[in-house]
């Protein structure tokens, strides 16, 4: 029989495994690359958080869980100081709104991984959830820090999302399956190997994560709006649209909100649409050839044959 010691070592141990994957509070992180041509990106960014944190608007995920908060700001050539963890929304949008840089821009590629490095590593890997959202308009240097970013995030169980305007002119086109492993592959046939896929969609794509391509802004307020459609705040997050529900004619798309790989209520996922409408080339049109043959059955009929010809079809069916 198992002694009041050991059970007592038992449930220590068992606690000291718990306590290494959660501690009761999220992380969510911004990375924003700082530079002049992402003034109206970054404007958005800071009205986004502070709009969603103040109840502005129906953004997602739980307003009662205990969050953290983080930014950074990278260019080219520097990074810029970590901004939190925090549990203070207000010390984020300040620091957001501080990023922008005037006059600069123009700089590709640029410090992007060792900012998303930096803040990731500023991320406990004892958490109850884990999301970096990623904006920027070029793309990153060093991308030899790829598997080492990849190993932050896989050990801290982050999700990392990146928003993208541009990619130092316009960006490729991004696999939507959530398996990873489809996704290398589909992107391997594209650019040819492993090796020549962009380090941002090589990340996504490893971590299992979309990718969002967005036209540029003309405005914050144009920024708010695109990530309100196409990004859900906070932990949860949007999984990838489906085909179209019919193969002809009119039909919907359909998109799951998603926690650490289950299925969740859509409210966690804010103000984006579950689905949406999706049209499909017109369906053929069926028509009764019956009608247009009867002397061709009576022939037929006569000389023992069966015309295909001579019943309902319809067009490609």
């Amino acid at each position: 029989m198992m002694t009041f010691t050991q059970l007592t070592k038992i449930l220590v141990l068992a606690l000291i495994g718990c306590s290494s994957i959660v501690n009761g509070k999220e992380y969510v992180g911004f990375v924003v690359d700082d530079t002049g041509s992402m003034r109206n990106e970054i404007g958005g960014v800071r009205d986004w958080i502070s709009q969603c944190v103040s109840g502005l608007g129906r953004c997602g995920d739980d307003p009662n869980v205990v969050r953290e908060w983080l930014s950074i700001s990278f260019n080219d050539p520097t990074i810029g100081d970590l901004t939190g963890p925090t549990g203070d929304s207000n010390l984020i949008t300040q620091a957001v709104n501080a990023y922008f840089v005037p006059g600069s821009g123009g700089d590709c590629p640029e410090q992007a991984m060792k900012g998303l490095q930096k803040l990731a590593e500023g991320i406990p890997i004892a958490n109850d959830g884990c999301k970096i959202y990623f904006f920027s308009d070029a793309t990153p240097k060093n991308p030899g820090l790829l598997a080492a970013v990849f190993k932050i995030l896989k050990d801290r169980d982050c999700d990392y999302e990146p928003i993208l305007t541009g990619c130092c002119g316009p960006c490729p086109s991004y696999c939507t399956s959530p398996d990873p492993e489809y996704c290398i592959n589909q992107l391997k046939e594209s650019f040819g190997s492993e090796d020549a896929i962009p380090p941002l969609y090589r990340l996504a794509a490893r971590t299992a994560s979309p990718v969002h391509v967005v036209t540029k802004p003309t405005s914050a307020a144009d920024m708010v709006t695109t990530l309100r459609r196409e990004v859900s705040f906070g932990i949860a997050r949007w999984g990838p649209w489906s085909s179209c529900s019919v193969t002809c004619g009119n039909g919907v798309n359909t998109r799951s909100c998603y926690h650490r790989g289950k299925v969740v209520d859509t409210k966690r996922c804010g103000d984006g649409p579950s689905k949406k409408d999706c049209a499909m080339p017109a369906c053929p049109v069926c028509k009764d050839e019956r009608t247009d043959c009867l002397v061709v059955k009576l022939f037929h009929q006569l000389c023992g044959k069966v015309d295909g010809k001579c019943r309902k079809t319809c067009d490609q069916c």
